[in-house]
């Protein structure tokens, strides 16, 4: 093979490594299935043009071009994912799908339809048509990672920030050379080189960063590699030993195809039945945490009660701490209750204010893990009044409270504040912790996702819920190494 059909096979091998990497490890992450389109992308627009220059066939390059097509769709949507900001930058992720699926579409069909053939093998306008939706993207995402980049506190996130962005450069640089030869210029063909690039730094940011929120040792990431160079390999083989002898070729292609499949499914297999063993297994303890976590105080208290009640030496002392029995067995069954409103969330609408519900939620979590922790409690709630479900309203803004002071540093400060603004009444809740990522913060009110080793991931799911459920939104901001607002909003039907 030529030079240049060595660095297709690297590119190949690169970016089939790092779609596979994500498709495997990186389950739960924002990033996984965008990796995994950018690397299949990659991978086709070097493997394709590989395979025809070795046997000669013209229908490899409508595979080529289709695979190309679907480069910068995918490439704005890891951007997108990486920066937190899929939802926001929808409009324009709508609009890559519309022009560049156009382009793939063509592309499928050029086989069966002459003038899609006609279209895509016409050189100069395909590339044209290309740069036109290339263009905007080109810009516009790096100008994402740079202010990404810009804002990011937190040196692990700046360090994915400069990989990727390195690795977008690599990838449109180079690539542009490729588009330019289609236009006639006479220039080294280097986008293989820009792919190969683009993959080794995003496996960097993998291995070095924890771009998946896991961690990878560099073992997995080249076992993975040199599988996916064996079976290329095995496939490049074949179909040079297919051009002096078909049957052979035939065989072997068959044979290898067979093999590879089988072993892909049994580990595919496996993989998904350690998965949903594991989803279910930490379903259950997520579950058991959080409620042994919220029945650990009154179930204390309950049996400390009882023992009181037990040694009491006046029916008086046994009547007051019978009391203390009923109450917090009456917090259990509130407790269960709330449980069964996780998935079946009916508010009875009350007269709240603000200042007497925040007084006491800032009461329980001030007497617990704040107080334990050197974290100070201030409100500033006003005399706002809303009308919501009392019980409701008090653990969602509990569990935000509580999760705000586990967040924190020792010796800061937590701020609860009220306002009439949008329309209805904010609740906001504001920490100096360690705060999250772009990625995180986007899945922070999905069921079960946690960033803390021994949560359960309820909370904010919990939270969201409660506001849906009164016809309001949560919200959250967050900058690493800065902390996270919390944003509490009634519509102004509830609020007064």
């Amino acid at each position: 093979m030529t030079l240049r059909s060595w660095f297709m096979f690297i590119s190949a091998a690169c970016n089939l490594s790092l779609a596979a990497l994500a498709f495997g490890f990186a389950g739960g992450s924002t990033l996984r299935w965008p990796v995994v389109g950018l690397g299949l992308s990659f991978f086709g627009a070097s493997f394709a043009p590989l395979i025809r220059r070795l046997v000669g066939v013209d229908g490899f390059a409508l595979i080529d071009s289709f695979f190309t097509a679907t480069i910068p769709l995918f490439a704005f949507a890891c951007v997108s994912a990486f920066v937190g900001r899929t939802r926001p930058l929808r409009v324009a992720l709508y609009a890559h799908i519309a022009w560049f699926g156009s382009l793939a579409l063509l592309a499928a069909v050029a086989n069966v339809s002459e003038t899609a053939r006609a279209f895509v093998q016409n050189d100069i306008l395909w590339a044209t048509c290309f740069l036109v939706g290339w263009l905007p993207s080109m810009l516009a995402s790096p100008a994402l990672l740079i202010r990404h980049w810009m804002r990011s506190a937190d040196e692990a996130e700046r360090g994915r920030t400069r990989l990727l962005l390195l690795a977008l450069i690599a990838a449109t640089v180079l690539g542009i050379f490729d588009i330019a030869r289609y236009h006639g210029l006479q220039i080294p063909p280097l986008g293989a080189l820009g792919m190969s690039l683009c993959a080794m730094l995003m496996s960097a940011a993998v291995v070095r960063y924890r771009l998946f929120d896991r961690d990878l040792r560099r073992r997995t990431v080249l076992s993975v590699f040199a599988t996916v160079v064996s079976a290329l390999g095995s496939y490049v083989f074949i179909t040079v030993a297919s051009e002096h002898n078909r049957a052979l070729g035939v065989f072997l292609f068959t044979t290898v195809s067979i093999g590879l499949a089988a072993l892909g499914y049994e580990l595919m297999r496996r993989r998904t039945n350690q998965q949903a063993n594991i989803r279910e297994l930490a379903l259950v303890g997520r579950m058991s945490r959080q409620l042994a976590h919220d029945l650990k105080t009154p179930l204390a208290a309950l049996l400390g009660g009882a023992s009181v009640i037990e040694r009491a030496r006046s029916a008086e002392e046994a009547l007051k701490f019978a009391q203390v029995v009923s109450e917090q067995a009456k917090r259990v069954a509130t407790m269960v209750e709330t449980y069964e409103r996780l998935t079946r969330i009916e508010p009875v609408f009350t007269t709240i204010r603000l200042n007497e519900l925040g007084a006491r939620v800032a009461c329980a979590v001030a007497n617990g893990i704040a107080s334990n922790k050197g974290v100070t409690i201030e409100m500033d709630l006003g005399s706002l009044e809303l009308n919501a479900d009392a019980t409701l309203v008090e653990s969602a803004l509990e569990n935000v409270l509580r999760n705000a002071v586990e967040a924190s540093r020792s010796g800061t400060m937590v701020r609860m504040r009220s306002e009439q603004a949008r329309g209805g009444v904010v609740l906001s809740v504001v920490d100096h912790g360690e705060g999250m990522d772009a990625r995180q913060v986007e899945r922070a009110f999905l069921d079960f996702f946690t960033t803390k080793t021994t949560g359960s991931g309820l909370g904010l799911a919990f939270v969201k819920r409660v506001l849906l459920a009164h016809g309001g939104t949560a919200a959250l901001r967050s900058t690493l190494g800065k902390g996270t607002v919390v944003e509490l909003w009634f519509p102004e039907e509830r609020g007064r």
